[in-house]
């Protein structure tokens, strides 16, 4: 495999619509372990890349959320439907996005990540999608745990109960709908603690044993949330090959 079947950001996020996070996300990293240098010192993207980074996860995160309140406040049931029909296709408009940022941020080359001029960029990166995804996690709990509804708690939110869903119920659409996200969660969840986990053995992150690890990034992934929990381990690791990088440019 290739470092540039990781690389086409738009392919990815195109088949998370399609086929669901459970799905995807795993086959994304069997792919990104093969693809990607064992020693994590090549480069995949560009600077120009990894610049629009934020400002195109930031926009994932905020304008699906005020299209959909914008639809549920003012639009009728068939806009509706229709906007929530287009995000399938969305990951075209961050494309679109993508270049035109990219362009902005170019300066006519094509700097590898190592280069001095941009280390701070992507940890600043790195930690601003772990505050974006785990203030994101945590206000979901938040909402969750003070419900005053009784039907609204952590396990009837998180945990899958395949009999929730009765056949022939008025609400086996919602409870299945609800169970297949439920079923997401848990995937992406251990999928990220494990490709975490990959990461802080292969780098050598954490000085206690393996067994202790991931329990640390299990325990982490259900506080934090999935993506503030690899966005940190990515963090450290970053830090390491920086450090590692300059030791061996001083010798």
């Amino acid at each position: 495999m290739k470092q540039t079947d990781i690389s086409r950001f738009v392919l990815w996020p195109l088949l998370w619509n399609m086929f669901g996070a459970a799905v995807i996300l795993p086959i994304y990293f069997y792919v990104l372990i093969r693809s990607t240098d064992p020693k994590g010192t090549a480069a995949v993207f560009s600077t120009p890349h990894s610049e629009y980074l934020l400002p195109t996860a930031t926009a994932t995160a905020i304008v699906p959320a005020l299209v959909m309140l914008f639809g549920y406040k003012f639009a009728t049931d068939s806009v509706l439907h229709g906007i929530i029909a287009s995000f399938q296709v969305s990951p075209l408009a961050l494309l679109a996005l993508g270049k035109i940022l990219s362009q902005i941020t170019s300066k006519g080359s094509d700097v590898a990540l190592k280069s001095d001029s941009n280390e701070k960029g992507v940890l600043f990166t790195y930690l601003s999608g772990a505050i974006l995804s785990a203030g994101a996690h945590l206000y979901t709990l938040f909402v969750t745990l003070r419900s005053p509804e009784d039907a609204v708690n952590f396990r009837a939110t998180f945990i899958p109960s395949p009999f929730s869903v009765i056949a022939g119920s008025k609400s086996n659409i919602h409870d299945g709908a609800l169970l297949f996200l439920q079923y997401d969660w848990l995937v992406v969840n251990l999928a990220c603690a494990l490709w975490s986990f990959h990461l802080a053995i292969a780098h050598q992150l954490f000085a206690t044993r393996r067994e202790i690890s991931l329990g640390v990034l299990l325990l982490a992934t259900v506080l934090i949330g999935p993506g503030a929990s690899v966005s940190c381990v990515l963090w450290l690791r970053e830090k390491h090959l920086q450090a590692r990088y300059k030791k061996m440019n001083s010798l």
